[in-house]
């Protein structure tokens, strides 16, 4: 008996691996940049709401707005500081954010921009941030100049949050995804 070469067991296994490696290979293509402009709501001093995504700035760490920090040997309100710096560079402008993946509490990872300046190196020049080694030399810039947070002591934020938690991990911060800042 004279054995066929095209069968319909082996269509189908050809369709079948065929379409695996199409979906792998889809699968590990990088995602478009996504880009988001507008007038946004600062929530901290690293993440605003833009056109109703949340934004989480990336390659730097801000105090989180219930974090103090001591200068002069008195408490202040560190991260409610660099909220209302952020705030107050961004002044009712229009900003673009430009990320392309998105963190664990579903918030676009991006570099934000006023015109043409990065937000994310202004808040770590000027004091506000911390830098993810993205941006070192601001960083070095800011704490010898001793702006911002560097004009105090503080617990670098990712340390603050082992200890205190943070916002996103309540109930309350999962209901505060929801609302607005």
């Amino acid at each position: 008996m004279k054995r066929r070469f095209f069968s319909p067991r082996r269509a189908i296994t050809f369709v079948a691996i065929a379409g695996l490696l199409v979906a792998m290979v889809l699968g590990t293509q990088n995602q478009q940049n996504q880009s988001l402009a507008g007038v946004p709501n600062v929530g901290d001093g690293d993440s605003v709401r833009l056109s109703g995504q949340r934004v989480r700035l990336i390659g730097i760490d801000a105090p989180e707005l219930q974090q103090t920090c001591l200068r002069n040997q008195k408490d202040w309100a560190c991260g409610e500081a660099s909220r209302a710096a952020l705030a107050q560079k961004i002044d009712g402008k229009s900003i673009t954010c430009v990320g392309e993946r998105l963190d664990q509490y579903r918030r676009l990872l991006a570099v934000c921009y006023l015109g043409r300046e990065d937000l994310n190196a202004w808040l770590v020049r000027e004091g506000w941030a911390v830098s993810y080694n993205d941006y070192a030399i601001d960083e070095v810039l800011a704490r010898r100049d001793r702006r911002g947070i560097w004009a105090s002591e503080f617990e670098v934020p990712y340390k603050w949050r082992k200890v205190h938690g943070r916002a996103e991990s309540s109930i309350l911060g999962w209901l505060w995804s929801f609302w607005p800042f």
